[in-house]
């Protein structure tokens, strides 16, 4: 009843703050055309400073933003969606879509983005970008309709950048992608093993309750193998594909369908096969 009674209080606050800006606080800005559905949530809970950009349209939307700095750029659209950020500073660019996702920022992230940015267009129920005490960037022109989880990490991404649906990414050290990178369907992008190799370390998760219940502790999170992924410009990664932990993709490289990369992609050259051969690119 308390939780309840906690949402309705937050549900008409917001409507009173955009119908009557002199009950504002200070720090909250609203720019231009905010637009709510009848079941949209806002809540603002200590944050120092919230600014919202033109023309926002939310629809079956919660947004909840905790001690945290947030800037959402112009003309954005959210629709059936769920953004939420604690402890966090948000920053996005201009024409951003959201479109039937989950995105969660948590634990002191920072997540900036360029121009015209399309995030996880719900192909795949799936789709969501997770971000836990981690830096991520976005440079301009960066559509994601895949499943992105960074956690304690870096992640970059530059202009230009598609990456389809169906493709899972896992960051817990560091993936950098480059400039004009295609990325196709059903792709695994993973800097880390995510388990140990050592069988009694998952044996250890699964007395612990894994999958269900299962928190990795710090011994086992010590064995797990991680290393950073770079991936670099007008690199193309056919469908299917898996690039894995410590992977080096040079310029103006391909990697082939259903190809598993586990080294060094040297520039204008493709990846075949499991495992993978290089072969100059004609």
């Amino acid at each position: 009843m308390g939780k309840l009674l906690f949402y309705l209080i937050w549900w008409i606050r917001i409507r009173v703050y955009l119908k009557f800006k002199i009950f504002r606080p200070k720090n909250l800005v609203f720019e231009k055309g905010l637009k709510m559905g009848l079941k949209s949530l806002i809540i603002f809970n200590k944050s120092s400073y919230i600014e919202i950009g033109c023309d926002v349209s939310l629809k079956d939307s919660i947004l909840r933003v905790s001690d945290s700095n947030l800037f959402l750029g112009k003309n954005s659209r959210l629709s059936v969606t769920r953004l939420t950020i604690n402890n966090s500073t948000a920053k996005f660019g201009r024409n951003q879509i959201f479109e039937n996702i989950l995105f969660s920022i948590n634990e002191q992230s920072v997540v900036t983005a360029g121009d015209f940015n399309l995030y996880t267009k719900g192909y795949y129920y799936k789709n969501g970008v997770f971000v836990s005490s981690s830096v991520v960037q976005f440079g301009n022109n960066v559509n994601i309709y895949a499943h992105l989880k960074c956690l304690g990490a870096s992640f970059t991404a530059g202009n230009n950048i598609f990456i389809n649906a169906g493709t899972e990414i896992r960051c817990t050290e560091k993936i950098t992608i480059g400039n004009n990178v295609f990325i196709s369907y059903e792709c695994i992008i993973f800097d880390t093993n995510t388990h140990s190799i050592v069988a009694s370390d998952r044996l250890q998760e699964m007395l612990d309750g894994y999958p269900n219940n299962a928190i990795q502790n710090a011994e086992i999170k010590r064995a797990i193998k991680a290393s950073p992924i770079y991936i670099g410009n007008d690199v193309w990664i056919g469908m299917r594909s898996a690039i894995l932990k410590g992977s080096y993709l040079g310029i103006n490289s391909v990697v082939g369908t259903c190809t598993v990369v586990t080294g060094t992609v040297p520039d204008n050259c493709i990846a075949v096969g499991n495992p993978f051969s290089i072969k100059p690119l004609k």
